[in-house]
């Protein structure tokens, strides 16, 4: 579970983001996961939207994803991933690759790199 709170900065209205998502790694190395969103309809332009507001939520789309979790030592792990994120306006693809050091038992840090591909079928480009 997770929420944001996007404070007004310029033109952006304040607004509240929230997602879902429910995953799970196997013990051969492949994990997926699927994500809901919301988000609040605020107007463009609102100064006082507050961090709790939650009237008019709309969905705001979801994702997929699968990876595999190569163990290239006790210490290091591989992990590369595709997602796929679709709302009512656009189609993305995202291709992920995570390098992943286990400090100690407590302590884990990695290094993603990403690569976004979208495509938004219903944008009229003819004008």
């Amino acid at each position: 579970v997770r929420h944001e709170y996007k404070p007004k900065f310029g033109e952006q209205g304040a607004s509240n983001v929230d997602r879902v998502a429910v995953s799970h790694r196997f013990k051969n190395g492949i994990g997926f996961e699927v994500e809901a969103k919301w988000k609040s309809n605020v107007k463009t332009g609102k100064t006082n939207a507050a961090p709790l507001d939650f009237d008019q939520m709309s969905g705001n789309g979801q994702q997929a994803n699968i990876s595999y979790a190569y163990k290239l030592s006790d210490s290091f792990t591989l992990t590369p991933q595709y997602k796929w994120e679709s709302n009512d306006s656009k189609f993305g693809q995202q291709f992920n690759l995570t390098l992943g050091y286990r400090v100690n038992s407590d302590w884990n840090v990695s290094f993603r790199q990403r690569y976004h591909y979208e495509t938004r079928p219903n944008n009229d480009k003819s004008s």
